[in-house]
């Protein structure tokens, strides 16, 4: 009898199966870590470190420890890190390359922690500068407003301004050389018609008809005179048209220019603006002060939100358009791997249920812990099916009565894709500004705040809303407010009134708005800070700015007065002159010639 199993065989197999499994297990670990890294690294753009993977193939789970996520504006601070993370792993879609994980929890979370060493990049990822670039360009398009108080109390110096860069000058010379220019290709084109001879020559014709004696003319001259009656009517309907062409371009080039000269006082009100601004005297309108106030403080703090919102629309894209992505170190070039997602049963990454523990620290009313809830997080949505779902409830708090909601959704199953992000919180850590423009850091303490953000494809809105009934204020000027009262308008008085009026405020609200795209971005800022600062503005300098503005405005009047009204009374005599030389031979045609057929109709045969 044969052997069907020989021992000689067997016996080496067997090895080789436990080596490679031994090897494995050694490996897997470190595979898994080190994957984790490059990808955190590639997603985040700066270092991602973790401490220990251990991945369970027979219990379908995995178990990360020591996550640490470098803040990238903060190569030395952590974005978060993450005690724990526990993964349980569908075991099919592993067999097509996918991950999808039924259930994750993530313990241990913290957020601005200190970092050991650098999390810097020397090469951050082709995406991430990209995302940067982009939020830097969406913060360049952002208009704020500079917030100047300088000339005021002194007198305006009126000798900046220049006759040739005032707009209504411009359009004043521009509408007369039209006018001009117009009546004189008008006047050309009446010449070439010449209606005035024709017209007479038919008026004659008419006369002729009423008068004539056919037994004076005889049959001859009345032959002739039909003929000549006849060709004058023929030619007068010859003359028609070109008449009536005439007549409608005048009227409409009549209207532009009459038109040009009614907007002449908008361009007037537009100079009166531009030579406010060339004297650099402050608006004192509450918004236009919160803007410039708060304006680059906000932008500041919105930049971090609008480049994690870039990353995520890289990694997460809407519909099922290719995705790019690097390809595997080669020996050779590396390339870029092109992936066409279609309606498959798994993504190639998916977490269907998430549970996230969070800490904040400190002594606040926020302090404590938290749980977040993510549904359907995936970087395939459209193959998914469904939106992603976050939401965040507080577990225990350290003290006092807080309220903390938070939600969002991300729908990306088509393209464009649709987020809306809804937070409120009540006794939390509110961000501290430092306010340039008044030379003073704003702390604005424990209080309420608000978040409503809202995508639909390339177009966003944004709401947000601080509210501290307890702020501090504190210098950021090297040298104390002086004791003695500075002369008006100098720098001195504008920093020590900007000082009085906002150190007494003791309750803040500030509440911006942000909307358009990423490359025409809109951004409106109302806070009680600039309704102190805009009143105490107008009790202090509404004198002196109401006499700085007349000054302007007369010194851009005595500019423009002259050339503006020689536009109009010239516009207005060569336009009404040249609808008149057209329109009354018009008149006089449609008159002679309907005399010219009746008579015809009448007196020859």
């Amino acid at each position: 009898m044969k052997r069907v199993l020989r021992l000689k065989a067997i016996v080496p197999l067997v090895i080789v199966l436990g080596l490679v499994t031994v090897a494995w297990s050694l490996v897997v670990d470190r595979v898994v870590e080190l994957s984790v890294e490059r990808i955190g690294t590639l997603l985040v753009g700066a270092r991602v470190d973790l401490a220990e993977a251990d991945l369970r193939i027979r219990e379908g789970s995995i178990i990360l420890r020591g996550l640490e996520v470098t803040n990238p504006d903060r190569p030395m601070t952590n974005l978060f890190v993450a005690d724990e993370i526990v993964a349980d792993l569908a075991l099919r879609p592993l067999l097509e390359k996918k991950v999808v994980i039924d259930t994750i929890a993530v313990r241990g979370v913290r957020f601005g922690t200190a970092r050991a060493t650098s999390g810097a990049l020397e090469q951050p990822s082709e995406s991430s500068e990209e995302a940067r670039g982009l939020v830097a360009q969406w913060a360049d398009q952002l208009r704020v407003p500079p917030l100047s108080f300088e000339g005021l109390g002194s007198a305006v110096d009126v000798g900046a301004l220049s006759p040739d860069s005032l707009r209504s000058l411009r359009e004043a010379r521009a509408a007369l050389d039209r006018a001009q220019q117009s009546t004189g290709e008008w006047e050309s084109a009446l010449a070439d018609l010449d209606p005035r001879p024709r017209i007479d020559s038919a008026r004659s014709l008419v006369a002729q008809l009423r008068n004539f004696n056919p037994l004076r003319l005889g049959p001859s001259g009345i032959v002739n005179l039909a003929n000549n009656a006849r060709t004058s009517l023929a030619d007068l309907e010859s003359l028609r048209p070109g008449l009536e062409a005439l007549d409608s371009t005048t009227r409409v080039g009549v209207a532009a220019l009459q038109a040009s000269v009614l907007a002449l006082d908008v361009a007037r009100n537009a100079d009166y603006a531009y030579a406010r601004g060339l004297m650099q005297l402050p608006s004192l309108d509450a918004p236009d002060l919160s803007t410039s106030i708060f304006g680059d403080a906000v932008v500041q703090w919105v930049r971090p939100v609008m480049y994690w919102a870039q990353i995520a629309e890289r990694f997460v894209p809407p519909g099922l358009d290719p995705r790019n992505r690097p390809g595997p170190k080669r020996a050779r070039l590396a390339g870029t791997d092109v992936s066409f997602p279609g309606r498959s049963q798994f993504p190639q990454f998916l977490v269907r249920h998430g549970e996230i523990e969070l800490e904040l620290g400190g002594e606040g009313g926020a302090a404590g812990g938290y749980a977040a809830v993510i549904r359907g997080l995936t970087t395939e949505p459209a193959v998914y099916g469904r939106p992603t779902e976050i939401s965040v409830a507080r577990t225990q708090g350290r003290r006092g009565p807080t309220s903390v909601t938070a939600s969002a959704m991300l729908d990306h199953v088509e393209s464009p894709g649709s987020d809306s992000l809804a937070f409120s919180g009540d006794g939390i850590t509110l961000p501290t500004f430092e306010l340039a423009p008044l030379g003073a850091r704003l702390v604005l303490g424990q209080g309420s705040t608000q978040l409503s953000l809202r995508r639909d494809g390339p177009e966003f809105t944004a709401r947000m809303g601080w509210n501290a009934t307890s702020v501090r204020w504190e210098t950021m000027r090297a040298t104390p407010a002086p004791s003695a009262a500075p002369a008006i308008g100098t720098r001195a008085w504008v920093e020590d009134l900007l000082w009085r009026t906002v150190s007494s405020l003791q309750q803040v609200r500030i509440d911006v708005e942000l909307g358009g795209t990423m490359s025409a971005p809109t951004i409106g800022i109302t806070s009680n800070v600039g309704d102190a600062i805009s009143q105490a503005l107008q009790r202090e300098l509404g004198r002196e700015i109401q006499r700085a503005e007349r000054r302007l405005r007369a010194e851009v009047d005595a500019m423009v007065d002259d050339e503006i009204r020689r536009a109009r009374s010239v516009v207005g005599s060569l336009t009404e002159g040249m609808v008149q030389r057209v329109g009354i031979p018009l008149t006089e045609l449609d008159d002679v010639e309907a005399q010219l057929r009746r008579e015809i109709e009448r007196r020859i045969p």
